[in-house]
């Protein structure tokens, strides 16, 4: 059951940055608009294990993390060298052409009370700083950028 979980998305933004691979800033004011904490980001990364994880997944994203708000900032809690809190535009920046789509679960009601986004918040800080998972073994002493998210959901 845990591998369906982003069967349950939907399309909320998505954006291509056409000038020096960077979002400009009426973008950026568009796409913060329309996040709400817990929405799931998606990007190619420039990694050199992107390519392989593009053909295990059969995706063209091969990165991924999740957005919250720490005062009027927005960053990705991201799994990649380590787990980090990175902010939203330096992120988008590091992708393939600046290029990611926003998605959000369906039923968001149940994560959108300021409570379970506490809590999501709690639990992605406790990664924080864990080492990158190159075996994608499912333990919490190092973590991949998927795990990652599915666990602050779980």
């Amino acid at each position: 059951m845990r591998k369906f979980v982003f069967v349950f998305l939907f399309f909320i933004y998505s954006c291509h940055a056409k000038e020096n691979n960077h979002v400009s800033a009426a973008e950026e004011k568009t796409l913060v608009a329309e996040l709400k904490e817990g929405d799931i980001i998606f990007q190619t990364s420039l990694s050199t294990q992107s390519k392989a994880i593009q053909l295990a997944t059969h995706s063209k994203w091969s990165h991924m993390g999740i957005v919250f708000k720490q005062s009027e900032t927005w960053y990705v809690y991201e799994a990649g060298n380590v787990v980090k809190a990175t902010k939203l535009n330096d992120w988008i920046n590091h992708g393939k052409d600046g290029h990611y789509v926003v998605k959000r679960l369906i039923d968001t009601g149940k994560i959108s009370v300021a409570g379970n986004v506490s809590a999501m918040k709690k639990c992605a800080e406790k990664f924080l700083g864990k080492k990158y998972d190159l075996y994608f073994e499912w333990s919490d002493d190092k973590i991949y950028c998927s795990e990652l998210v599915w666990k602050i959901y779980d």
